[in-house]
């Protein structure tokens, strides 16, 4: 787990270099290290909060991003680690993927959003930003838009970028579309093209989520897909095995507008969710248990 803390981005809101912390904080309320179906996450594998992307001085968004894909690579390429991100604004859907294709090749993804973002250098001509992170690991290829979805999609603002999203050949389904389609079909649809063993990178915008669910986020729009509808996307997903998630992130929370605790929580409970998933998935990879090292003394005497 890492916090990029990138918070040049956000449209509507900033604050979003606070939430890793906030869902560090968060996640202590649900207690425990088991979850509900008894998978045991930390006996599956090693794992390790690495703290946070100190972007402080990085006024420059551009030089931030290629620093902190230096220690992305680092972890990823070097050491082997499966990257599990809490976010900052979108733009920390960027580097997972770029380093994890080194090491898998093209990735596919899951990205759930209120938006396409399908954003290029003709639009704003910058190197790296919340909205250009899909058509730039597809032209580099990174990623591969055939095998990957996009879900959630709504608003005003989408209306002008679907276009963009038949041209890249991805598969996006609205949230209109989800509702009356059902989850089962969507999962279907998911396990049919990425159900193969290949890589997979879920990346998750909590503006995907309705504003009545989480609006703590930076764009907050009504009419959207509900947490649970997500959850259960997620959970059948895993319970296939068939998914092979090396990747993930968390991104867009806003602590500072969660004025009752709400947003968080369930920004920590889908950060536990996919925790696990990742977990699982790197086990089943390995074949074999890696367990968490835990550098703690539980009752016994220490030596000062």
């Amino acid at each position: 787990m890492y916090g990029l803390t990138m918070d040049k981005c956000s449209p509507n809101a900033g604050g979003h270099k606070f939430g890793p912390a906030a869902i560090r904080e968060a996640s202590k309320t649900g207690m425990g290290m088991i979850h509900q179906d008894g998978t045991m996450p930390f006996e599956l594998c090693n794992i390790i909060d690495y703290g946070n992307w100190d972007g402080l001085g990085q006024f420059n968004l551009d030089e931030e991003m290629r620093a902190a894909q230096e220690v992305v690579d680092d972890m990823v390429v070097n050491h082997g680690i499966t990257p599990f991100f809490f976010g900052g604004d979108h733009t920390v859907a960027y580097p997972g993927p770029a380093a994890l294709a080194k090491v898998h090749g093209p990735v596919s993804l899951i990205h759930i959003d209120g938006h396409f973002d399908l954003l290029t250098r003709k639009d704003f001509d910058y190197e790296s930003y919340s909205g250009n992170w899909y058509c730039r690991l597809a032209s580099e290829g990174a990623m591969d838009p055939s095998t990957s979805f996009s879900l959630g999609m709504r608003g005003r603002w989408c209306a002008s970028q679907q276009g963009k999203a038949k041209a890249i050949g991805g598969n996006f389904f609205l949230a209109d579309e989800i509702y009356d389609l059902g989850i089962d079909y969507i999962v279907e649809q998911i396990l049919e093209k990425q159900g193969d063993g290949r890589p997979v990178y879920l990346t998750f915008d909590l503006d995907g989520l309705d504003l009545l669910d989480h609006s703590a986020n930076s764009s907050p729009d009504p009419f959207g897909v509900s947490a649970r509808m997500y959850y259960d996307i997620f959970r059948k997903l895993r319970a296939t095995k068939r998914i092979n998630l090396v990747g993930a992130d968390i991104a867009e929370f806003a602590p500072q507008k969660n004025s009752d605790e709400k947003d968080a929580l369930l920004t920590a409970a889908f950060g536990w969710e996919l925790l696990t998933w990742l977990a699982e998935c790197r086990h089943i990879r390995e074949g074999k248990k890696n367990p968490t090292n835990w550098p703690m003394n539980f009752g016994r005497n220490i030596e000062f």
